[in-house]
């Protein structure tokens, strides 16, 4: 396979390209004696005429254009595979399957076929589409523990109300950054203005600030349940549950949150124009970010958006890529004494690997080890070069 020429235009990349004429004949043959599996040949069983008797038959049913079509496709769709996967050129470049294509030479004589393949053009993705993304989740207080039971009606002074918040600005300007799918706010010690907290005691949908509106709709109200005996009582615990047990439970569940809420702000902070790093692997970022949406494609998954994956990944602190990334261009590496930091924070916050012990990390294999090292190591870096603010000015 030869690729002849290239163009790109808005969304697509154009490829011209001249098949391998032995790859070609050894397809086309091959569709061919297939097809004659599924045909009614005089005088022969399915499948045991020769070629040029298929070819014959076929044309004299006046379907060898349509066939040699057919035969033609699928020597493209095997090399858009090999472009896709292994052409160093333009994998990085396509995104997705490959979309169209059409036939610009095809000579059966001496088995030419050039043809033009189209494909996706991985999207520019600026660092303002990533605004969009909805991250703040507030941190919550690990000194005033709860269980948490929904509640009907309007939200109290010391209730948790979950809600989706609306900013524009005064031209009526959407301002993402301010915006939020889902947002839980617990009521008694939030650091948003008081305007918004009180807004959504008294049900308003919406409320004026310095330099913008908001519009919120109340999505979930929680009421604060005290972990005590008579909450044991009153719910379906397994039996000799003790508050303290439960109040573990809870303690994990929150820290949990905290740490998630802490990591979607970082990596919105990587990706964001407050971003002061020098130099920042935006494009390293983008790439990888792709490529977990690049082999969904490829594997015919249609239905998720890049910003719905993008979403999930933050939320489900799937992001090592990012971490990956970062740890290169930062040149950052193992030093003595990281390994132990590592061990350290693991032993006092053992959620940070879904609760496994410090001895099962340290059986891991090195090269697993130090990966989980680095991206502590990474992430610590991002943490020291940071400002958190979640109130809105």
């Amino acid at each position: 396979m030869k690729i002849l020429d290239s163009r790109v235009e808005d969304k697509h990349i154009f490829l011209t390209v001249e098949s391998n004429s032995e790859k070609f004949k050894e397809i086309y043959n091959r569709h061919f004696l297939d097809l004659s599996k599924r045909l009614n040949i005089p005088g022969f069983r399915k499948g045991k005429a020769s070629l040029d008797v298929v070819l014959n038959y076929v044309k004299s049913r006046g379907a060898l254009d349509s066939e040699t079509n057919n035969a033609v496709f699928k020597v493209v769709s095997y090399y858009s595979g090999e472009i896709n996967e292994f052409n160093e050129d333009w994998k990085d470049k396509i995104f997705g399957k490959q979309v169209d294509h059409s036939v610009k030479e095809l000579d059966l004589g001496t088995w030419k076929l050039v043809y033009e393949a189209t494909f996706e053009k991985v999207p520019e993705v600026t660092l303002a589409d990533y605004q969009k993304i909805s991250t703040l989740v507030e941190e919550k207080s690990l000194d005033e523990l709860f269980w948490p039971v929904k509640k009907e009606g309007k939200p109290e002074a010391g209730d948790v109300a979950v809600i989706a918040m609306r900013a524009k600005n005064k031209e009526g300007e959407s301002m993402p950054k301010y915006s939020y799918d889902f947002l839980e706010v617990d009521l008694s010690n939030s650091h948003l203005d008081s305007r918004i907290l009180d807004a959504i005691k008294e049900s308003k949908n919406e409320v004026e600030l310095d330099n913008c509106k908001l519009e919120i709709r109340l999505l979930e109200c929680v009421q604060k349940k005290a972990i005590d005996e008579q909450l044991i009582k009153d719910t379906p615990f397994p039996e000799k549950t003790t508050p303290e047990e439960v109040k573990k439970l809870i303690k994990n569940q929150f820290e949990m949150q905290n740490l998630s809420s802490r990591h979607r702000e970082i990596v919105k902070w990587i990706l964001s124009a407050d971003n002061k790093l020098d130099p920042m692997p935006v494009e390293t970022l983008r790439t990888e970010t792709y490529k977990g949406f690049q082999m969904l494609r490829r594997r015919g998954n249609n239905n998720i958006t890049f910003e719905d994956l993008m979403v999930e990944n933050i939320k489900n602190l799937k992001l090592s890529c990012v971490l990956d990334a970062i740890s290169k261009k930062e040149n950052l590496s193992i030093q003595e004494g990281d390994q132990e930091s590592f061990f350290k924070e693991l032993d006092e916050k053992p959620w940070l690997y879904g609760y496994k012990s410090s001895e099962a990390l340290f059986a891991l294999p090195k090269e697993e080890l130090d990966v989980h090292v680095l991206q502590f190591k990474t992430f610590k870096f991002l943490e020291s070069k940071l400002f958190f603010s979640n109130r809105i000015d």
